[in-house]
């Protein structure tokens, strides 16, 4: 490689010196019709054309000109971002989705639909003016088809969101001022209300998380303490059962996405289950960088066991795992009694946004422990608070579950009807 270079740099070095009086030749020739060039155009145009003076050649484009160029910046710069983003979606749906077998089953050609979406956009990108334009492309050529797999849709970031809560986990919920004891909170009571109707308790929990935000503000709203919670609890749950001697709980629940494993198990299940129940889940994501990080983030958070392969844990499973999910993790959860001893019956009124994510687990134990499980249908339940990748380009951000939770049998738990699952008609 040095004798070439060597010998190219030798031919170059020859061939000026062979030539340099010709090449100064031609340097000072160009150099004297440029000059001619800049003195004679500018005479020639005020010559043809009286209108046109010599100090507007040398001046400032027309404005006509420099608003046209504007707008074709403008409209290039409007439609690179828009491809660009448009394509970062496609890219992290391909790589850490792990729905889109089942989006498939119900009619979807993910990488037709995409293709075809895409020479779409390319045609309109650098026109369409509207500022929710390319939000609105993508839910109607894309995310409409997924089936609303893993809670997959477009999120408005407010303006000015602090980028902790980009983080992976805990999915838009969790604060780090929560967790410095150096900073005092608001403690809050009344998450909860509880009262007698005939013979039967009627008890409505708000929230399963002890922290959050506002839905436009994204301020902290709650804080409550989790032991004096559990206290509080317990003494309403043995004053229906002892003092106003009811037949039938009724826990409402309706409307909580997130926290089941946090307060679902210790402060609805364990008081008024008298054997222990045992469940096995799992989770699987894919290899890509953000699926890890939340897989850690979630099993570090519930103590979940360690990451597996997938294949090795799917031995023996009824239902196949989707092409793009390469690692694992067992979930166990028990919940084990605290002896109140109620032998009524337990009623538990859910909806959409209880039967998503994990939550699946939680409540089939409490269907396996009894309860009977009324479930409502809720087009508005926004469930599980789903993980955030923020479009490059965009104010808005690509939200979903990026874990494809299943039971012991490999049976996932997306796309299947809570009354089915729960065995509750």
């Amino acid at each position: 490689m040095g004798d070439k270079f060597f010998l190219l740099r030798t031919r170059i070095s020859s061939f000026f010196s062979r030539h340099r009086v010709g090449l100064r030749r031609v340097y000072w020739g160009f150099a004297i019709l440029l000059v001619v060039a800049i003195i004679a155009v500018p005479v020639t145009f005020a010559l043809t054309n009286p209108d046109v003076r010599i100090p507007m050649t040398h001046g400032g484009p027309p404005r006509e000109l420099v608003r046209d160029w504007e707008v074709a910046v403008a409209q290039l710069n409007r439609e690179q971002t828009r491809l660009h983003d448009f394509t970062f979606v496609i890219n992290h749906l391909w790589e850490s989705y792990p729905f889109l077998e089942m989006a498939e089953a119900r009619g979807m050609d993910f990488f037709g639909q995409a293709l075809a979406a895409f020479e779409e956009l390319e045609e309109v990108a650098a026109y369409a003016t509207g500022a929710g334009f390319l939000t609105e492309f993508i839910e109607t050529r894309i995310l409409s088809y997924l089936g609303g797999y893993g809670g997959v849709r477009l999120s408005g970031d407010p303006q000015g969101m602090p980028d902790w809560i980009l983080h992976p986990y805990f999915f838009g919920f969790y604060d780090p001022r929560f967790t410095d004891d150096r900073i005092e909170q608001e403690v809050r009571g009344e998450n909860f209300g509880a009262r007698r109707i005939g013979g039967v308790g009627y008890v409505t929990i708000n929230r399963f998380l002890p922290k959050g935000y506002e839905d436009i503000t994204r301020m902290p709203f709650w804080y409550f303490d989790f032991e004096e919670e559990q206290r509080q609890l317990l003494e309403v749950y043995r004053d229906l059962l002892i003092t106003d001697g009811v037949e039938r709980i009724v826990i409402d629940i309706r409307g909580i996405g997130s926290g089941f494993g946090d307060y679902f198990v210790p402060l609805v299940l364990e008081p008024l289950i008298n054997e222990p129940v045992s469940a096995r889940g799992y989770g699987f994501h894919s290899d890509s960088p953000f699926a890890r990080r939340i897989g850690g983030a979630f099993r570090e958070w519930y103590g979940f066991s360690e990451l597996s392969s997938a294949a090795s844990l799917a031995v023996g499973f009824d239902y196949a795992l989707p092409f793009n999910v390469v690692h694992g993790f067992v979930m166990d959860v028990t919940a084990s009694p605290l002896q109140l001893d109620f032998d009524g019956e337990i009623w538990l009124l859910t909806d959409s946004a209880n039967f998503s994510g994990p939550n699946f687990l939680y409540l089939q134990m409490a269907a396996d422990a009894g309860f009977v499980i009324f479930y409502e249908e809720n087009a508005e339940a926004i469930g599980w608070g789903t993980s955030l990748a923020r479009l490059p380009n965009s104010s808005v951000s690509l939200r979903y579950n990026p874990i494809f939770f299943t039971d012991a049998a490999g049976r996932p738990f997306e796309g299947v009807r809570p009354t089915e699952w729960v065995g509750n008609e």
